[in-house]
């Protein structure tokens, strides 16, 4: 936050200074330092630059807003108004007036726009003891609304000192600590005003303070933008787009307040921030930086992620149209908070420049996430090795396979199940491994030719072979598993497990939900440690930016149109063989936001992204994949529910809530309930773990 105080005139200034702008300015901060104590359940940053009393140029403050440090800017002191050109009206600091046309002109370039402006700022007319304003503030307003400010607030006509104090100190009061929606904290905050002025007869301090308060200046303060934005839905966004500011470049600042001076320093970005942008950046996306903006070609395309009402959504610039890229809007068409996404300001978050696609972007992405296709060994400690010494044991011991999904590695598999699954592992296998492919620019099919080709020299005659197999994963395993035409490859598998697999596929490979399921992702990254969100998020983004509806083999191996083809790997799979000797396992999950978040801010996000999802696929997910194609392997009868391929001892079902949603099979084993479990984080929960060992086990030899 940037706060400003009646700057430093200097002694040949005609205008006196503002003692009332200075106190107000230093309540405003006691205000912010109070909420930074009681609020340790939201995050945000919690630095405060604040130029009070002291000198502050015209170049400094637009350096400082152009650089995108802030989230709220709040300024107290003298403001002139030209009613004859209003974009001449300005703020007056230390060496002049900072105009509306050079406010404009900043803030065009800057990707990060303040969030919220408050202008306490009195004329030049007035005398000492009353502050006052000018009639029309149009100019000032609309040179930051129409910059990408979510909300300007500033009086109309004049407004006595302390009124103006108690409106603006009560009104963070109201946002912050009582998480008030901007109108609603300027409506307290004017009504509180009111009664002060009107319960208290000593009030009165002059006649012209008296003639103030009669002419209603309790009433004054205006607000211009978006009326329903709340701090929460500020923090849920504002991370993402802050740029640290060069320490060297500033001194350092000094808040002042009437009882002592605290040292407080520019605010600097956080690594998560920039994690985001990493995890969004993929292949040919360039990110626009300020200074890039400006130098942007007219044949170029690009990608600009916004904020609205809290929620994320991706839209394309090009020379020709701005558009969303999900026509439908059905992210943000959710109720958040009983309110819809579409009635707030927007905001830009960030920009990327799309270059030219060589060799396909498919295999672009799939080579930045798994270099190579290889197996790879897991040790004990989950780190991971190449396969040279890789025996350890006797073949009697057998082998696990990892088999990640999509954007995913076997490293990042073996992180999310930790170094005790691995160390259990080892006491029952002779040796742990990987299969590091590609999940796009390939089939399903094609990985697991591929990795059958790679287990062939490795395992050892009559020895067992285990599986898991995550999202995407168990279809590669299934394939070999329910191979129709080779008897080698059926036998080579004895239990598989997959985890949250797409067996029926999910409506996210379908190329009409790919601009609803990228802003769905874009959404999610916030609470998925794992980047996967992120990637996929940025990828989806860029197929439908580029207009590309083809040449992703991976997803379209998982649309759930191909059930009906004869040729397709999900048709082949449904159906069942007796030839099938390998006995599967299902992980299902239905995924609700945790009612135990440590943050609320992260239960927040939670929720939006739940409802979002839910939204989107229509029934129970997991934000992924539609829960009935978790345990749906082939087609179910009304003997078996299951379909042939399940016993119910075999399922997990996974469901958060005491009255889970979701429609298992009556014959499934009793739901285990669990929040804030979704299809990344699926190995965190030690029930899965518990499960998968269990199953893994079972009629084993020991």
């Amino acid at each position: 936050m940037l706060v400003i105080g009646d700057p430093d005139l200097g002694s040949n200034h005609s205008l006196s200074q503002l003692p009332g702008a200075r106190e107000e300015a230093e309540k405003v901060v006691e205000e912010i330092q109070r909420f930074q104590k009681i609020s340790a359940d939201v995050e945000f940053d919690r630095e405060i630059d604040a130029y009070i009393g002291e000198r502050i140029e015209c170049a400094t403050l637009r350096d400082l807003i152009q650089r995108g440090g802030y989230d709220i800017i709040h300024f107290s002191g003298h403001a002139i108004f030209d009613k004859d050109e209003p974009s001449s009206s300005g703020w007056l600091l230390s060496d002049g007036l900072l105009t509306a046309l050079e406010i404009r002109s900043t803030l065009a370039e800057t990707d990060t726009p303040p969030w919220l402006v408050y202008a306490n700022a009195c004329g030049a007319s007035m005398d000492a003891e009353t502050r006052g304003y000018p009639r029309d503030v149009s100019g000032l307003a609309t040179a930051f609304v129409n910059s990408g400010v979510a909300a300007y607030i500033g009086p109309m006509w004049p407004i006595q000192d302390g009124v103006a104090s108690t409106i603006g100190v009560s009104f963070y009061r109201e946002l912050l600590q009582e998480r008030r929606t901007l109108g609603t904290a300027l409506w307290k905050a004017k009504r509180k005003a009111r009664e002060q002025i009107f319960d208290d007869p000593d009030r009165v301090e002059s006649w012209s303070s008296l003639a103030a308060d009669l002419g209603f200046g309790w009433a004054s303060s205006v607000l211009y933008g978006d009326s329903t934005a709340t701090v929460l839905q500020l923090l849920s966004t504002s991370g993402t787009t802050r740029p640290p500011l060069d320490r060297k470049a500033y001194r350092r600042l000094r808040t002042r307040t009437s009882s002592n001076r605290e040292a407080v320093e520019p605010k600097q970005g956080s690594t998560l921030r920039e994690a985001e942008f990493a995890a969004l950046s993929g292949p040919q996306m360039a990110r626009i930086t300020t200074a890039r903006r400006s130098a942007l070609r007219d044949a170029e395309v690009s990608l600009d992620l916004v904020e609205q009402n809290g929620v994320r959504f991706w839209r394309k610039v090009d020379p020709y149209v701005s558009e969303r890229i999900d026509p439908n809007h059905a992210v943000s068409a959710t109720p958040i908070d009983g309110r819809r996404g579409a009635g707030s300001s927007a905001r830009l978050l960030g920009r990327w420049l799309l270059g030219n696609v060589e060799g396909g972007l498919a295999e672009a992405y799939d080579r930045n996430t798994v270099e190579e296709e290889r197996l790879v060994r897991v040790d004990s400690n989950a780190v991971i090795h190449g396969m040279d010494g890789d025996s350890v044991g006797g073949a009697e011991k057998g082998i696990l396979l990892l088999c990640h999904g999509t954007f995913s590695s076997t490293a990042a598999v073996a992180i999310e199940l930790g170094g005790e699954f691995f160390a259990w592992a080892y006491q029952h296998y002779r040796l742990v491994l990987g299969f590091d492919h590609w999940t796009l620019s390939q089939t399903p099919g094609e990985n697991a030719k591929r990795l059958f080709d790679f287990l062939k020299p490795i395992v050892q005659t009559g020895e067992r072979v285990d599986a898991i197999g995550h999202s995407r994963g168990g279809l590669v395993l299934r394939a070999i598993a329910q191979d129709p035409n080779d008897a080698n490859r059926r036998q080579i598998f004895r239990r598989v497990a997959l985890v949250t697999c797409p067996n029926q596929g999910t409506p996210l490979a379908q190329p009409g939900n790919w601009g609803s399921a990228a802003d769905l992702f874009v959404n999610w990254l916030q609470i998925d440690p794992t980047g996967v969100a992120g990637k996929l998020a940025g990828f989806l983004a860029q197929l439908v930016a580029r207009g590309i509806q083809t040449g992703v083999p991976g997803l379209a191996a998982m649309d759930p149109g191909s059930r009906s083809e004869a040729t397709s790997l999900l048709y082949q799979l449904s159906g069942w063989r007796p030839e099938v000797t390998t006995r599967f396992g299902v992980v299902a999950l239905d995924y609700l936001a945790g009612r135990d978040a440590e943050k609320t801010l992260d239960l927040a996000r939670q929720k939006l992204v739940e409802a979002a999802a839910d939204a989107f696929f229509q029934a129970p997910n997991d934000l992924v994949v539609d829960v009935r194609s978790h345990w749906q392997l082939a087609l179910p009868s009304d003997a078996n529910p299951l379909g042939p391929l399940l016993e119910p001892g075999d399922v997990l079902a996974l469901a958060g809530g005491v009255a889970p949603a979701v429609d298992f099979p009556a014959n499934v084993s009793p739901f285990q309930h669990l929040d804030g479990i979704h299809h990344t984080n699926v190995f965190e929960s030690i029930q899965v773990r518990d499960f998968l060992q269990k199953f893994l086990l079972a009629g084993a030899t020991k």
